[in-house]
């Protein structure tokens, strides 16, 4: 069994356009995601889940680093000027390297 180094790429924004960053990120080659609501309050305020346009979704990846740094900027320059984004990456162990 070994351990491969991978990045997760967390993307949190506005469930109202949850389905078009999915679409987006499947472009550039990801072979899955994982989906969640959140709640939360940042720079646009509250969002606390109460109706569909107050909610936030979080896509998470894990993928190479090279894909991780194609998915960043493709996502916030598409999105993040009209949108609540968030997206950051963090650095991964797994174990099924070939399921990433």
């Amino acid at each position: 069994m070994s351990f491969v180094q991978k990045k997760c790429v967390t993307i949190i924004v506005e469930s109202s356009i949850q389905s078009s960053v999915i679409k987006e990120i499947k472009t550039l080659g990801i072979s899955g995601y994982s989906l969640s609501s959140c709640r939360g309050e940042g720079a646009h305020g509250l969002r606390i889940g109460d109706w569909s346009q107050n909610q936030n979704s979080v896509i998470t990846i894990i993928c190479s680093e090279e894909l991780s740094v194609k998915i960043m900027p493709h996502i916030h320059d598409k999105f993040s000027e009209n949108y609540a984004l968030l997206i950051y990456a963090s650095d991964v162990t797994v174990l099924r390297d070939k399921k990433f």
